[in-house]
């Protein structure tokens, strides 16, 4: 495992001991697909009711690591709470910001759809357009999938996996 990840681990388990959430936590392992086949580890922690860090750790054919922010705004698109999202993201060789916007929507009790905008400054830059669905299984556990179309010949992605939320 690269250094950047052990320490990219390290930071979250830190923001989790220190976390003085009002949401549930959240960590997920899922496969992925961006680039090659692999697995991706992401992490939620939240800081308060709008406020929540993000952790990606990708591992397929090279490694890709994005971590961020995300800010519930007051605006909503319909019934959807739009959020705003920035962060750092590096993927093996090239490294640049990440920013955008999103929302989340409630399609029934158990079933929730988010879909994002972000512009990433990474090599030449892209931008992703964002798709995902969260099931809950329980009150802890959720199945998760996601789909990002990406731009300017950056591959797209593709995941499918568990949550857990604490």
């Amino acid at each position: 495992m690269r250094l950047t990840n052990k320490i990219s681990i390290a930071a979250l388990l830190a923001m989790a001991s220190t976390s003085i959430a009002t949401q549930a936590n959240e960590v997920s392992l899922s496969y992925y697909d961006f680039r090659g086949t692999g697995v991706l580890f992401n992490g939620k922690l939240y800081f308060n009711e709008r406020l929540s860090g993000t952790l990606d750790i990708g591992e397929t054919d090279f490694s890709t690591v994005r971590a961020g922010v995300s800010y519930q705004t007051d605006l909503a698109l319909g019934s959807a709470p739009v959020h705003l999202v920035g962060g750092y993201s590096n993927y093996d060789s090239t490294s640049g910001a990440w920013f955008g916007a999103g929302v989340r929507h409630g399609l029934t009790p158990e079933l929730n759809s988010k879909a994002e905008l972000i512009h990433d400054t990474a090599g030449d830059g892209f931008r992703r357009l964002n798709f995902g669905l969260d099931y809950a299984l329980s009150g802890q556990f959720l199945g998760t999938g996601g789909y990002s179309v990406n731009t300017d010949r950056v591959s797209n992605e593709f995941r499918i996996g568990m949550s857990y939320r604490f």
